[in-house]
């Protein structure tokens, strides 16, 4: 028996094994050390997941809360036009209860081939579509007439670019439509009386600058030039009283726009565009918008020159 060898060998085994403890210890360490990094990984996905289902779970409740609480009717369909989801508004503009929705065609209870046709329209371009005042009539409650709605029709599509499901939101415009149309009718009322009116009508803006003006006052001064920010520059006249030049700021009209002053009846001699004199009563009175402050005037002439002839004849022959 070599004692000697027996003790190396014993040694060499000693030092291999030592060695391959400090190789399994490294990588374990290396291990560890990657196991600690997919960790700190996997606990900042977690954190981001977190923070993303937060963030869905937030929008997804003002998404709610925007879609019941909103005052504009809206309604989700799908492809085919069924009810998926209407909001109290759009149920109230109708007078149903929610439920009556739910499980129903839009055109089964609203039919309307028009209306009809640009859904599927929508749904074949995958565009949206905008609609301005158009008419309709609802077919449960023919008392109300002909009604009047701005709509949008949007497609939503899905991960293959197909339309999956539609949004439909209204606004009922039939009361200002009817205001809007009531307005224009009394515009229209109004530029006719102006336009019949034997005096002549000259409105100014804010800005004393003349806005419009009717025939009559086109006729008294033989024409009707006006433009720009100076627009009585142009306009020759004359006190009657003392012969004095008016200038642009001592129009009556002016005064009216800048001072807030009512002239009634001064009597002023002109040189109408074409170089005819005339005699003229002139008004004007100043307009005042909703917060009381001057929004422009309205000029009145009259010409009075054949009534002055008349009186001058008259004063002659009794002093003769």
């Amino acid at each position: 028996f070599d004692l000697e060898k027996e003790i190396s060998v014993r040694r060499r085994i000693a030092a291999e094994l030592l060695n391959a403890r400090d190789e399994l210890e490294d990588r374990i360490r290396e291990r560890t050390s990657e196991l600690e990094h997919l960790n700190t990984e996997l606990i900042e996905k977690i954190s981001e997941v977190e923070e993303a289902r937060i963030t869905v779970t937030r929008q997804s409740a003002l998404l709610e809360a925007f879609f019941e609480d909103s005052l504009s009717p809206l309604v989700f369909l799908d492809k085919d036009f069924n009810f998926i989801r209407v909001n109290q508004a759009y149920a109230g503009a109708c007078q149903r209860d929610i439920s009556e929705f739910l499980g129903y065609n839009h055109f089964d209870l609203y039919p309307n081939e028009e209306n009809e046709a640009i859904f599927r329209k929508v749904v074949a371009d995958k565009k949206p579509y905008v609609a301005s005042a158009k008419p309709f009539s609802f077919p449960d409650h023919p008392e109300w007439g002909t009604t009047y709605w701005d709509w949008i029709l949007s497609p939503i599509l899905n991960d293959r670019g197909e339309v999956s499901s539609l949004v439909f939101s209204l606004k009922d415009v039939t009361e200002s439509r009817s205001q809007r149309l009531a307005l224009e009718g009394r515009e229209k009322l109004l530029q006719a009386v102006l336009e019949s009116l034997p005096v002549g009508v000259w409105i100014h803006d804010e800005k004393g600058r003349i806005t419009h003006v009717n025939q009559a006052g086109k006729e008294i001064w033989r024409g009707a030039k006006y433009s720009g920010m100076d627009p009585l520059g142009d306009f020759n006249a004359w006190r009657l009283n003392t012969g004095k030049k008016i200038g642009p700021d001592e129009w009556a009209a002016a005064r009216a726009v800048t001072k807030g002053e009512t002239t009634l009846g001064e009597e002023i001699r002109i040189r109408c565009f074409d170089g005819v004199s005339k005699i003229l009563l002139n008004s004007a009175i100043p307009i005042r918008n909703e917060e009381g402050a001057l929004a422009g005037a309205i000029m009145v002439n009259q010409d009075i020159t054949e009534r002055k002839r008349t009186e001058r004849k008259i004063l002659e022959s009794r002093q003769n």
